[in-house]
């Protein structure tokens, strides 16, 4: 089977085996009706919170492009979207191994509770840290949003699901930039987007359905 979040939706989705899936907006997931081989494996380009059933004789295994990771039973939120660079794993409960198989990087990493690890697919470089898990808050809960140390490029895309807008950046230089940013409140677009320029580095010029960002 295959399901297809549209842009500015959510979705939950409850598998064969009893794993609850939270999709977020552009996300699309293949999976079988019934997992009948030796490991419960799923494809999925986008953005998922998981709360997989524990069965350590079939473990589960989320397979996205050049990444694969497997789970026994756990709680995670895992982002890969083909048009970003940057492929995110944050782990709250139990353990997964996240494995790497590209041109530029073959790595295998087991992540822990509160740690999670960003591996940039653009230049190979893999980065793990920590947080604390009772703190945490995703798309799944309330709608909140987060940007750890990414390139304004990829949430350029990010807002882009989650708004049904197009977003313009008019600076290369700009679109590489990095932010850190958290959003836990409902904000709009123009909210985020102001929180996003605390350098008020950024000038913002909306027309209709496009936004454009460039150098002020």
């Amino acid at each position: 089977l295959e399901v297809k979040v549209p842009y500015g939706q959510t979705r939950e989705l409850v598998l064969a085996d009893g794993t609850c899936l939270y999709l977020n907006a552009g996300t699309r997931i293949t999976y079988p009706t019934v997992f009948l081989d030796d490991e419960r494996k799923v494809f999925i380009e986008g953005e998922v919170y998981a709360d997989v059933a524990k069965n350590p004789e079939q473990p589960f295994v989320i397979a996205s492009g050049d990444v694969d990771v497997k789970v026994l039973g756990t709680k995670f939120n895992f982002k890969a979207y083909d048009n970003t660079e940057c492929v995110e794993l944050i782990l709250l409960d139990g353990s997964v191994q996240m494995d790497i198989d590209a041109a530029n990087r073959t790595k295998q990493i087991r992540l822990h509770p509160g740690e999670m690890v960003q591996y940039d697919r653009k230049c190979g470089e893999i980065e793990i840290k920590n947080f604390q898990p009772h703190l945490y808050k995703g798309f799944h809960d309330g709608g909140a949003i987060h940007f750890f140390n990414l390139r304004l490029s990829d949430i350029a895309m990010d807002l882009e699901r989650l708004f049904g807008v197009n977003v313009v950046i008019l600076d290369d230089k700009l679109a590489e930039t990095r932010y850190f940013a958290w959003f836990s409140n409902n904000e709009t677009l123009d909210q985020i987007l102001d929180g996003i320029n605390v350098d008020s580095k950024m000038k913002f010029n909306r027309q209709d359905d496009v936004i454009y960002i460039s150098k002020k």
